[in-house]
């Protein structure tokens, strides 16, 4: 992320001051509780055509395939979207909407 990116971060309220703590003054933080929770918090929060009249370019960080519809919105109106998801976390749905993706190393679990 850059400094001047806007940042959306939908999330469990229970990593409000987490997610706060990472994004600073740059970020608006979204939460929902239950299945999918967050993720419709963050939806809700994401109009198509809005996005489309102020930005050129929307990077996804997730790979679950409730983003896809959104997505397909957003290329439909010119903006270029780009997914960032973990390697082997990428639905096909979500992965259909663009050829920009980047898909990261799974996180190592360590030992204690």
């Amino acid at each position: 992320m850059l400094p001047e990116d806007q940042v959306l971060v939908g999330c469990h309220p229970g990593l409000v001051f987490t997610a706060q703590q990472i994004l600073g003054s740059r970020g608006r933080i979204f939460t929902g509780t239950g299945a999918d929770g967050a993720d419709k918090a963050l939806l809700e929060a994401s109009d198509a055509d809005f996005i489309a009249s102020r930005y050129h370019l929307v990077s996804i960080g997730s790979g679950d395939h409730i983003f896809a519809p959104l997505a397909t919105e957003l290329a439909e109106r010119s903006v270029t979207v780009r997914i960032v998801a973990r390697s082997g976390r990428l639905s096909n749905e979500l992965k259909n909407t663009t050829s920009a993706v980047t898909l990261l190393d799974p996180i190592a679990s360590q030992a204690a």
